[in-house]
């Protein structure tokens, strides 16, 4: 992934100020190159949703926080405006998801943790488990083996709780 440039060079070209968007209401405050938000920043829209972090030429780019108005945050890695690289996807509800991302999607090795207790560690694709994995239940039964589309499929054991 592309990081932010951070070298002296370019940290003397930056600007820091604050750009309120007339058509949105939305407002920026922090670095800037040229016309585009770069470097490190913080943007409140109007509904209250906040992305703080890294910018690369008016991006979401590098490490950052992305702050719904409802409440649920991503924090991870950011790359074009996506979710990207790794992080932790936080829900209202309490769930969490913590672990790779491609384009906005879970992708790769991940953690989903749900309120009642209940978790599954495994590989996902395109969002979805896919591969190997292990679901445990909040009763204490567990699935450990293969998943499709989020669906038990294949070889695997299933162990009761009792």
């Amino acid at each position: 992934m592309l990081k932010p440039d951070r070298s002296d060079e370019l940290q003397g070209k930056l600007e820091t100020k604050t750009h309120t968007y007339k058509d949105t209401g939305a407002y920026y405050d922090g670095q800037w190159l040229g016309g585009f938000r770069h470097g490190w920043g913080k943007m409140k829209f109007s509904d209250g949703t906040s992305y703080e972090g890294d910018w690369y030429l008016g991006n979401a780019h590098g490490e950052g926080t992305f702050t719904h108005e409802a409440g649920e945050t991503y924090s991870g890695e950011w790359h074009d405006n996506m979710r990207h690289g790794k992080g932790i996807s936080k829900h209202r509800n309490g769930g969490q998801y913590e672990g790779q991302w491609f384009k906005n999607s879970n992708e790769g090795v991940g953690v989903e943790r749900w309120p009642d207790g209940s978790c599954f560690k495994g590989t996902y694709s395109d969002g979805k488990k896919n591969g190997l994995g292990l679901y445990k239940w909040q009763d204490g039964a567990t699935y450990d083996g293969n998943w499709v589309e989020s669906k038990i499929n294949g070889f695997g054991k299933y162990t009761w709780a009792d």
